[in-house]
């Protein structure tokens, strides 16, 4: 379970939240209930199997209250061998009013096998990516490799690779024992990181890291 707490005066910001029945709340319970009411939209499509309309009118809004970063915020909380759902749920502070569908409305849950739907959404809204053939940076997050016959490990592994707009992906590439030993070492490293060359695809994280030229571990220090 994780709890978040943040105050109702955290920000004395009045960004364009189209909210008018809240117009005179504080920015951050208007960003609650944008969050709130985005993430029901966003169940409440996949339930009714009306996504595409969904990605439609988000689209076409003028200031759409769901996003691709929110959905990729989303499925980032869903662990692909864990199976995990997600539940959300909002607490509203008595000292700022709210409008009682909103204060009486239930949690949310998002079942496991929603994610994959999430995650076509977070890529329908976002503009086209393409294959991106590149030098990436990033930290080792999982090591899946399996035991070859000489007696070392080789295979997959996980990575977390910072892109040059500051965005942090997951991806899955394939090591040779060699780079795979390094993984391992850089995985065991405080603040350690790898430089990796490849081909980044498109598509639901963690992303598929093809065509791996090189990986050299980044030691701290050095």
């Amino acid at each position: 379970m994780l709890k978040v707490s943040c105050p109702v005066n955290a920000l004395d910001a009045q960004l364009p939240l189209l909210l008018p029945d809240e117009v005179c709340a504080p920015f951050v319970r208007r960003a609650t209930i944008v969050l709130d009411r985005a993430v029901r939209e966003l169940v409440g499509a996949i339930e009714a199997d009306t996504v595409p309309d969904l990605v439609d009118r988000t689209r076409q809004a003028e200031a759409p209250w769901l996003s691709s970063n929110l959905c990729e915020a989303l499925t980032r909380f869903h662990d692909d061998q864990v199976g995990n759902s997600v539940e959300l749920s909002i607490s509203w502070a008595a000292t700022t009013p709210v409008l009682q569908e909103i204060a009486g409305a239930p949690s949310i849950r998002i079942q496991e096998d929603y994610f994959p739907r999430i995650d076509e959404v977070h890529r329908a809204l976002r503009p086209g990516e393409e294959e991106n053939e590149d030098t990436f940076v990033g930290t080792v997050e999982r090591l899946d490799g399996e035991m070859q016959p000489d007696g070392r490990r080789a295979g997959e592994v996980v990575l977390a690779l910072l892109l040059p707009d500051a965005e942090t992906v997951r991806a899955r590439t394939s090591l040779s024992a060699d780079q795979y030993a390094d993984a391992d070492k850089a995985h065991m490293t405080d603040n350690a990181y790898v430089k990796v060359k490849g081909r980044l695809h498109p598509g639901r994280q963690p992303r598929s890291l093809t065509d791996v030229a090189t990986f050299e571990p980044l030691w701290p220090g050095a």
